[in-house]
């Protein structure tokens, strides 16, 4: 007899699943066509009407509930999808080829708090500096403990131009209803990296040691520039807060 529960319990929990993982794969096959459509079209066409049309788009999929646990594993060839540990935060960042030098971002965040689901645009717009959290593309993605509290630390990358490109450096806890940015979790003059496009900037964190390191560049004057020093600048993280080594 309890054999036939689980038997009936797996099936109904099968059926559940593909009744709807249709939908959602409907809804994943309309998107990236919307974005072959977006990336393929002229500027104007593009940031005019295009662009508010797909973020719209993202936004709704992404408030469903359904699409919590779906994976989007065919959206994954076009845009970046980052996902916590504890699975309670997925990232999806593009650049949205705005023109020109400076990448203009898209990056929104899909997170559970208390079983409710939550998105929350954090990126900088172009004519919207200073309301975005972040102006770069997310492509790592760490669960880290700060003050016995989960926080997630973000390495995103981007560029203004100028020869220029550079990684950034952001963490973030959820609260209530929406994402808190801890400015005070790292040192003010390392939350972004400049460098000269042909160098790697290498951005990289150590969970054993719980240390932040990449490529250290100073601006020159003269040459208007940012060169690099052959050092490496380590941050480690001591009472809340990465600090220089």
């Amino acid at each position: 007899m309890r054999n036939l529960i689980i038997i009936l319990l797996i099936s109904i929990s099968g059926n559940l699943l593909f009744s709807q993982n249709p939908d959602l794969q409907l809804a994943e096959s309309d998107l990236i066509s919307e974005f072959q459509n977006y990336r393929n079209s002229d500027y104007d066409i593009r940031y005019d009407s295009l662009r508010p049309k797909l973020r719209f788009r993202i936004e709704n999929i992404l408030s469903n509930p359904k699409s919590y646990e779906y994976r989007f594993d065919s959206l994954s060839n076009y845009i970046k999808i980052l996902k916590s540990n504890d699975g309670k935060v997925r990232i999806f960042s593009w650049d949205e080829l705005t023109g020109g030098t400076w990448h203009d971002m898209a990056v929104i965040v899909q997170f559970r708090n208390n079983d409710e689901i939550n998105t929350q645009w954090i990126d900088s717009d172009i004519g919207e500096e200073p309301n975005g959290l972040t102006d770069t593309i997310q492509f790592a993605l760490y669960d880290i403990q700060i003050n016995e509290q989960p926080h997630y630390l973000c390495f995103g990358w981007g560029t203004y131009g100028s020869g220029h490109h550079h990684n950034s450096i952001l963490i973030f806890s959820i609260e209530n209803d929406s994402l808190k940015v801890c400015s005070n979790c790292i040192e003010k003059d390392y939350s972004t990296i400049l460098s000269p496009r042909s160098n790697k900037i290498n951005l990289q964190y150590d969970k054993t040691e719980k240390v932040i390191g990449f490529n250290e560049f100073i601006y020159d004057d003269e040459v208007e520039y940012y060169l690099p020093t052959g050092k490496r600048v380590k941050l480690k993280l001591k009472n809340g807060k990465f600090k220089k080594q």
